[in-house]
């Protein structure tokens, strides 16, 4: 688990309506950016890079940042800069559920993340890969625990935690 501060995206884009649905697509059927009663940052971290690489028909295809699922790009990078282990799932972001699974341990995932150099601990405002339709993307508050949906497109402030299954 780690940490990274980004928006969620420049431009608002109902990927779930115009992309994951759309004949073609073979995540269509497989993948709801917008459920959030279950534990799946991974399948949607998976779609999602597909997606910013233009793929089924995306339009977030070349240079344009803003079309971009930032979290998926910055999970690339954060990979490479820290490999996952071998046999692991890879670093993704977390589902909205994941984060309150998350967040329920967070006192005892703190003292352990306390341990580690320059690794900071669960506090602030954390975005879930879960969105709620083309403008708002769920968020859970590990300062007070409040939890809700914030604009994709907000300045950055809010924060990414890159998860992984062993």
């Amino acid at each position: 688990m780690d940490f990274d501060d980004w928006l969620y995206s420049s431009l608002p884009v109902d990927i779930n309506t115009t992309w994951i649905n759309a004949e073609g697509n073979p995540y269509k059927g497989e993948v709801n950016l917008a459920e959030d009663k279950k534990m799946c940052g991974y399948s949607n971290t998976l779609a999602l890079h597909d997606y910013n690489e233009g793929l089924y028909g995306s339009t977030a295809t070349g240079d344009d940042w803003r079309l971009k699922v930032r979290p998926c790009l910055r999970v690339r990078e954060y990979e490479t800069r820290h490999p996952s282990p071998a046999g692991s799932s890879g670093w993704y972001v977390p589902s909205y559920k994941e984060l309150e699974f998350i967040y329920a341990e967070k006192d005892l995932l703190n003292v352990q993340l306390s341990k580690i150099t320059g690794l900071q601990t669960l506090e602030g405002q954390h975005w879930s890969i879960t969105e709620d339709g083309f403008l708002y993307a769920y968020i859970i508050d590990f300062t007070n625990g409040s939890k809700g949906v914030i604009a994709k497109y907000m300045p950055p402030g809010r924060n990414i935690r890159y998860i992984l299954a062993v």
